[in-house]
């Protein structure tokens, strides 16, 4: 069935989070992704500014928070998989 939201972090064990969802955007590129750091500007750098912009929740955060991201970004927010 259909992926509509990765759910990913950014720092992961075999690959870092951008990795994952490009390889997952190549075989489901309707799927928009969230990527959640508690070090995101050390790992995006200046694509977390740039035109292309991914969607980053910023640890910590709450229940709230997190639900409110997700729910605008499948309501249509475009996510954006960072180039390398």
């Amino acid at each position: 069935g259909p992926v509509h939201l990765l759910v990913t972090d950014l720092l992961l064990p075999e690959m870092d989070g951008t990795a994952l969802a490009r390889i997952l955007a190549g075989k489901r590129p309707e799927m928009r992704t969230l990527f959640v750091s508690g070090y995101a500007e050390g790992v995006l750098g200046a694509q977390r500014t740039g035109p292309e912009k991914p969607d980053v929740l910023d640890k910590p955060f709450g229940r709230r928070e997190f639900l409110e991201r997700v729910r605008h970004i499948l309501d249509g927010a475009a996510a954006h998989v960072p180039a390398e």
